[in-house]
């Protein structure tokens, strides 16, 4: 397996999506990380990485899908019980043996376009799907 620093990462291998919880305020800064989001060009596998320090380890050909993540899928919409509806771009770091990178649900708010990512049980807690 390949590894390389997340600042200069191939662009043969990933596509960069961008930066998740950039609106986030310092008070929630711990729930809400700013992360780079990557989707790796083969196995369309995303992660979610500190683009300063995060060594990239290449995710395996399939990563398995976790089963309490089930009801999470890719291209979903979602509603929020604040009132504000969401796109499920899907699970980032699923597959990830290294346990420093937890999974996280990859999403997108349809009003404003800013770019989120949270813990699964977190994401499920306030959100329905529509």
């Amino acid at each position: 397996m390949s590894q390389t620093n997340a600042k200069a990462l191939c662009p043969e291998r990933y596509f960069t999506l961008g930066l998740i919880n950039e609106e986030a305020d310092a008070a929630s800064r711990s729930a809400y990380p700013l992360l780079l989001v990557l989707q790796h060009r083969q196995t369309g596998a995303l992660l979610a990485v500190d683009p300063a320090t995060d060594v990239v380890t290449d995710p395996a050909i399939s990563p398995p899908r976790i089963d309490e993540h089930r009801p999470i899928e890719p291209d979903t919409a979602w509603h929020h019980e604040n009132g504000n509806d969401y796109y499920c771009i899907g699970l980032a770091n699923e597959g990830m043996a290294d346990g420093k990178h937890p999974v996280l649900v990859l999403y997108r708010d349809l009003r404003t376009k800013q770019f989120w990512g949270k813990a699964p049980e977190r994401f499920l807690k306030g959100m329905q799907r529509v």
